[in-house]
């Protein structure tokens, strides 16, 4: 049996949450403007939507009415009693009090918004049912509803999800149907609810979606590697979970898992950068993990293909329904944020840059060169990894950003002179001189940035402001600044961006 170590925790705050926060926020947002700002349209065409719906033979309103009243008052029950005989008391505790808060909370807005209803709603609701009056279930159940649908998301199937959101869309749609809501306040409601169990998730963890040791035991086995000993690395990988695993045959693999977790916060990484800036050349997300990791591979046998200096692709694999895993062959020796300045000489950073112009051949765009993706093995060669953000077929704009966060990184570690000498040897000097204009801080990864600015401030011949501002040099000296490199046109001249 291998030595596996558990990976995850039990349960984590997951990015997916936040994303769903902020959607169903806007949602609901937006349905209050509507409320307040449009009330007497609102109310129009409510009134208009009631007297399609007042159509309806009223037997069958009133069976429909009654229906959703029996399955709405047995659901709930039936719910939190399976969590309970499947020993899922945080489940069960979170379905009882996220739903409650919810509806509450609609309750409170909806006393204080004090929305105008059409005469036939409120005729409606003043009827009898099978089950008390007929405004059961109300907005504030439906709200309820949503909460616990996305409170339950992370222990339910994909199945069991879609049918949770079908049953709230068909109560929903049942009280419009029979005239007994507005369509207003069942999106509202719903939005509300989406927001308060996302909130309620973010506050109390979800079971963690990332695989653990066993997991990638077994996937690695049906590729057929059998694993002796697995481990979690600890290294920096941005986006994935990484692991040595030892095989029997005695070789040594880097192993990478990847799951929804991973890909929730790339794609919520990448719709901040598009909120933040403009022309970020990020391609649109891929449909499914499967397909993000497969490119990934793709990338990586084709930098391997050209002759790049990077680890050998051994298998990928899938683990369970929402993860995959990455096997590499494993590199002796530390990535360059781990190894000491005094070793970084000029024929390891010169060694790295070739790399790079190979990549830059083939026209790959790594897009994520900081220190840590560099590795440095024991012969002192330079060897690029993680190619899980590259794209093939890039544009000059993604190799000279690709260009710019190596130099930036480089100068963290060894200083403007050597890091610019050493790209200027390799590549020329018009290439280095066309990456200077991403050596700003929105352009780089935060870990480059960070290690920019713990660099002391050294006066230059240009800061922020100078360069490319008509307001003068800056009064304090700027880590961002600094100048072009010899035979480069580009120096800090009116218009020119600011360079590290």
């Amino acid at each position: 049996m291998p030595d596996v170590e558990q990976a995850p925790v039990s349960y984590q705050r997951s990015p997916v949450d936040v994303l769903r926060l902020v959607v169903a926020a806007v949602a609901f947002l937006f349905c209050l403007a509507l409320a307040v700002g449009a009330e007497n349209t609102m109310v129009g065409v409510e009134a208009d939507l009631l007297q399609l719906a007042d159509r309806v033979p009223s037997a069958l309103a009133a069976f429909l009415v009654g229906l959703v009243q029996v399955v709405a008052l047995v659901a709930p029950l039936v719910v939190i009693a399976v969590a309970l005989v499947l020993r899922r008391f945080r489940l069960g505790l979170l379905l009882v009090a996220v739903p409650v808060a919810a509806a509450v909370l609609e309750g409170v807005l909806v006393s204080r918004l004090d929305r105008i209803h059409p005469q036939l709603l409120e005729r409606a609701l003043a009827q009898e049912s099978w089950i008390g009056g007929a405004t059961f279930p109300s907005s504030g159940w439906i709200c309820g509803a949503a909460a616990a649908a996305t409170v339950a998301s992370p222990w339910l199937t994909h199945g069991m999800r879609r049918a949770a959101w079908w049953l709230v869309g068909v109560f929903a749609v049942i009280r419009m149907v029979t005239g007994h809501e507005v369509p207003l306040d069942v999106l509202a409601g719903i939005a509300l609810g989406a927001a308060v169990g996302s909130a309620g998730l973010l506050v109390a963890g979800r079971p963690s979606l990332r695989p653990d040791g066993p997991q990638l035991v077994g996937a690695l086995a049906r590729s057929g590697f059998e694993v002796k000993s697995l481990e979690r690395a600890g290294v920096d990988a941005r986006g994935s979970t990484p692991y040595f695993a030892t095989l029997d045959d005695g070789r040594r693999l880097f192993v990478k898992a990847l799951g929804q977790d991973e890909r929730d916060a790339d794609l919520l990484f990448r719709a901040w950068r598009r909120l933040r800036l403009q022309n970020v050349g990020d391609e649109l997300p891929y449909s499914t993990l499967r397909r993000a990791v497969e490119h990934e591979a793709l990338v990586s046998l084709k930098a391997s293909d050209a002759g790049v200096r990077t680890p050998h692709l051994v298998t990928v694999a899938a683990v369970g329904e929402l993860a995959m895993v990455l096997a590499y062959e494993a590199v002796d020796g530390h990535s360059l944020d781990q190894v000491d300045p005094g070793e970084l000489d000029d024929e390891v950073l010169q060694g790295v840059w070739r790399q790079v112009a190979r990549l830059r051949r083939e026209r790959i765009a790594h897009r994520d060169l900081r220190l840590a993706n560099v590795f440095l093995d024991a012969d002192g060669d330079a060897w690029l990894i993680d190619f899980g953000f590259a794209e093939l077929a890039a544009g000059d704009a993604l190799l000279d950003a690709d260009a710019a966060e190596l130099l930036c990184s480089t100068y963290a570690a060894v200083g403007a002179e050597r890091a610019v000498a050493a790209a200027v040897e390799v590549l020329g000097p018009d290439p280095v001189a066309a990456a200077l204009r991403y050596a700003q801080p929105a352009a780089l990864s935060t870990a480059t940035r960070k290690a920019v600015d713990a660099v002391p401030a050294r006066p230059g011949r240009c800061g922020r402001r100078s360069c490319g501002s008509p307001a003068g040099p800056s009064r304090r000296p700027s880590r961002w600044s600094g100048s072009a490199p010899a035979g480069s046109r580009s120096g800090c001249s009116p218009g020119s961006p600011s360079t590290c």
